[in-house]
């Protein structure tokens, strides 16, 4: 309901929500891609330190400073995640009573039809 009502006063926000969203879980599976990415090279390592492997090295590096930037990216969602859940809780309130007015309606549907028709 409170997705609804969001929508309908302020759709920018849930907009905005809806995008940052997708940003986050775009920004974990990159994550995740990197990390399985290091755990391939190690796996197809052939010789017997891991400092001989140059390019494992390599992926190494550049895997450490996108994840950085990932995490400095994933926190600052967090900060504008923040923001948007505050500006939805203004909204609450008009989704609790519209939920309430839902429920009551439909639960009229147990009165018994005498009654219902006086009300």
């Amino acid at each position: 309901m409170l997705v609804d009502v969001v929508n309908i006063q302020a759709p920018e926000i849930e907009q905005q929500r809806d995008q940052l969203i997708i940003e986050i879980a775009a920004s974990k599976n990159k994550l995740a891609n990197l990390q399985a990415s290091i755990l391939n090279e190690l796996s197809e390592s052939d010789s017997t330190t891991i400092l001989d492997n140059v390019k494992l090295i390599e992926t190494l590096e550049t895997t450490g400073e996108e994840s950085t930037n990932i995490a400095i990216s994933l926190k600052a969602a967090e900060e504008v995640e923040r923001t948007i859940n505050e500006r939805r809780n203004e909204y609450r309130s008009v989704a609790t009573r519209g939920s309430i007015l839902y429920f009551a309606i439909v639960d009229m549907t147990g009165i018994d039809p005498m009654y219902q028709n006086s009300l």
